[in-house]
């Protein structure tokens, strides 16, 4: 019953891909990922996602984060638990695997296709998916920008940015190398979608908007 449910799921992807301009979402989601470095805990990571310009990909990243998705061999898919595995200082932020499975998988199988390449890597703050170098290949993985990386446009799909918890981009970005070891353990230790009590918490009177100016 699970690989028919996650069969359907990507057909039914596969089906309803259209322009991302003909999807009308009234309201971006926001989530969050609780990190510690060394086992101490740090400032909270939020993150306000594109649902109404990549909304498969944006689904993906929040079921992942509240981890309410089971795969076809009924493995809990959850980034609780998974490390930061590379961190390039002035480059990027990397994780997302899986750590029940020690590799990457999204809830529509182990791979799905890039949504929209719409969204330029402009700045720092930034979240897209980290692919395996070819095209349609993105799973669980992910990466946070710490800086514009114009060269990733067109190769690696945007989803989302940071509203909150710069202070722990920053800590976490002292500890990368050019290598992309990263030289104390990060781990996160819980995610989940912001509630609504908590939502407006994070607004920002004067966000950078991806469409232009601001909002």
């Amino acid at each position: 019953k699970r690989q028919c449910l996650q069969k359907a799921l990507f057909n039914n992807f596969k089906r309803s891909y259209i322009p991302v301009s003909n999807f009308k979402f009234n309201k971006k989601s926001r989530v969050y990922l609780d990190v510690q470095i060394q086992g101490q805990p740090v400032k909270r990571l939020v993150f306000e996602l594109y649902d109404d310009r990549v909304p498969f990909t944006t689904e993906n990243f929040k079921r992942l984060c509240k981890g309410d998705f089971q795969n076809a061999q009924s493995k809990k898919l959850s980034y609780v638990n998974s490390t930061i595995n590379k961190v390039i200082p002035g480059f990027i932020v990397q994780g997302g695997e899986i750590a029940e499975l020690k590799s990457g998988e999204s809830i529509y199988g182990k791979y799905f296709k890039d949504e929209s390449f719409a969204i330029s890597h402009d700045r720092e703050g930034l979240i897209g998916m980290a692919n395996e170098g070819r095209p349609n290949t993105n799973s669980s993985h992910f990466y946070i920008t710490l800086g514009a990386c114009p060269w990733l446009d067109h190769k690696n799909v945007v989803f989302g940015e940071l509203i909150d918890g710069q202070e722990t981009l920053n800590l976490i970005e002292q500890l990368g190398s050019q290598s992309g070891e990263v030289q104390s353990k990060v781990t996160i230790v819980k995610a989940g979608e912001v509630s609504k009590e908590e939502f407006s918490k994070y607004d920002k009177p004067h966000t950078v908007d991806v469409y232009g100016g601001h909002h």
